[in-house]
């Protein structure tokens, strides 16, 4: 009998620890949200991939000036790893550029940050310096050819021929216009001539529509990025393009 009344006693004392326990603690009143929360911060991390106007890897990436812009607008440097870190940055919409003498400024766009103590690493970017190979001369050969004639052109090193055309004489590798890309290895040729074969896209240039060509040289397929818009920007190319030739489409 007394093990049976201190049983009871014990099944008491447990139900209203439990009880007790199960009694709602008071809450903090709630915090702001939305455009009122608090915004958190962090860093970013980045890194440049840096290359000739050849289209050569260079592996000191150093001295190129990344700048962010949204909410926060900070500039920081590259080492020779091509790493930069921005720090102290705030939740936001971001847009990175990045800059150095003799490359085309460059931008990666729309790049989220949410914050928080662990740093958000950026897209990779590729850069590559402005061609240094010219074109001195544009040929019309009949309207399927054209012969160019380049200058700085390296013995068995490739490079990126990029021809414009227009139904308007100020045709440009940025306008918006039709390219025609294709590499070439540039040879053992005193002359540096080469033809390439004219490519009229299906339907948008119509038999006996007068259409404008202008050549321009870059240093890799990956020398454009798109824009907000959604056109794509050429960069890194030749400052020395060829003449506006005029031909007619067969």
């Amino acid at each position: 009998m007394k093990k049976k009344r201190i049983a009871y006693l014990v099944l008491i004392l447990f139900s209203g620890l439990f009880l007790f326990s199960c009694k709602k603690s008071p809450q903090g009143e709630e915090g702001p949200v939305g455009k009122d929360a608090p915004l958190l911060r962090g860093s970013i991390i980045g890194f440049v991939k840096n290359y000739d106007g050849y289209g050569n890897q260079i592996f000191d990436a150093s001295g190129f000036s990344v700048t962010i812009k949204g909410d926060t607008t900070a500039v920081a440097q590259t080492n020779a790893a091509g790493r930069y870190k921005f720090e102290n940055i705030q939740t936001g919409l971001y847009s990175l550029s990045y800059a150095k003498v003799g490359y085309d400024t460059s931008r990666i766009y729309a790049v989220q940050f949410l914050g928080g103590a662990a740093p958000k690493l950026a897209p990779e970017k590729q850069v590559f310096h402005i061609s240094p190979i010219g074109i001195t001369s544009i040929k019309l050969i009949n309207n399927n050819t054209v012969e160019l004639k380049l200058e700085n052109a390296i013995a068995n090193k490739s490079a990126l021929i990029n021809l414009a055309y227009s139904t308007k004489n100020s045709v440009s590798i940025n306008g918006n216009d039709y390219i025609q890309s294709r590499y070439v290895t540039t040879l053992i040729d005193p002359n540096n001539t080469y033809t390439l074969n004219l490519n009229y896209p299906d339907g948008k240039f119509p038999s006996g529509t007068k259409v404008y060509i202008k050549a321009y040289v870059s240093p890799h397929y990956a020398s454009f990025e798109m824009q907000q818009d959604g056109s794509a920007k050429y960069l890194s190319y030749s400052r020395k393009s060829s003449d506006v030739i005029e031909i007619t489409i067969p």
